[in-house]
């Protein structure tokens, strides 16, 4: 029947993948997940879905220090982020269909103290299979809205494509088509941040 309930957990310190170290705080996070109908392999398209149908749902939460990358003006003091994910994903003979929503706070201090940030951000996303295990016609919309508190800064996407799997993921071509439209504020750069920082 393979696994139907798992766990990770974990704490991280860097500024990221191949970059030096640059400061000493921790980022951690920790994730439950259920598949109530049998293991669901985390992949996407309706490739091996079997006939009953699988169920898969997740929780995730993160808290900490933002890893921030390169940033040399970050050394001591990074900004505290909180965040909390659901995850959803089923999948039955031919369809496929997956959704994740998230919340994020930001306790902005760094390199000014600022009011805190909240963001939300969610997407939903589906095939279906046209010619069993072969072709499949596939959409996706998302939105990031990176402060909830400021207008204009809000990015959404809308996207459309066509998969052929010769030989499931391991051989496929994937063309798409699709629009990304986003507010002059830009994510992560609202108006009501840059103020506070000024």
């Amino acid at each position: 029947r393979g696994k139907k309930l798992g766990y990770s957990v974990g704490a991280f310190n860097g500024s990221g993948e191949s970059r030096r170290q640059n400061n000493t705080a921790v980022m951690w996070s920790a994730r439950v997940w259920a598949d109530p109908r049998g293991e669901y392999k985390l992949s996407e398209s309706a490739t091996e879905a079997p006939a009953k149908g699988l169920l898969h749902v997740g929780l995730a939460v993160r808290g900490g220090d933002a890893i921030k990358g390169g940033r040399t003006t970050v050394v001591q003091y990074p900004d505290d982020q909180t965040a909390v994910a659901l995850e959803l994903a089923w999948k039955k003979h031919a369809a496929f269909l997956t959704g994740e929503a998230f919340w994020q706070k930001s306790q902005v201090a760094n390199p000014a103290e600022g009011p805190d940030v909240e963001a939300l951000g969610w997407h939903l996303q589906g095939g279906y299979m046209v010619l069993t295990r072969r072709l499949e016609l596939a959409g996706r919309y998302a939105e990031v809205d990176p402060d909830r508190e400021a207008s204009g800064d809000r990015t959404t996407e809308l996207r459309g494509g066509i998969n052929y799997y010769w030989k499931g993921h391991n051989l496929t071509l994937q063309p798409d088509l699709g629009r990304l439209t986003s507010a002059p504020g830009g994510p992560g750069r609202s108006s009501r941040r840059a103020a506070a920082r000024e």
